[in-house]
C-alpha cells in the first residue's frame, strides 16, 4: 500500500515538473545564463 501509494505521487510529480519544463523551459533557460553570467 505505501509503495503503491509512494509511486503515485511520484508519478504525479514527474507529470507536473515535466509540464512546468515544457510551459518555462525558456524562461528556466535564461534563468540559468543569467545565474551562469553572475558567477563568472
Amino acid at each position: 500500500m505505501t509503495t503503491n501509494k509512494r509511486f503515485l505521487v511520484r508519478n504525479v510529480v514527474n507529470r507536473i515538473s515535466e509540464s512546468f519544463k515544457s510551459k518555462h523551459q525558456d524562461h528556466f533557460v535564461m534563468f540559468a545564463f543569467l545565474i551562469r553570467g553572475g558567477e563568472e
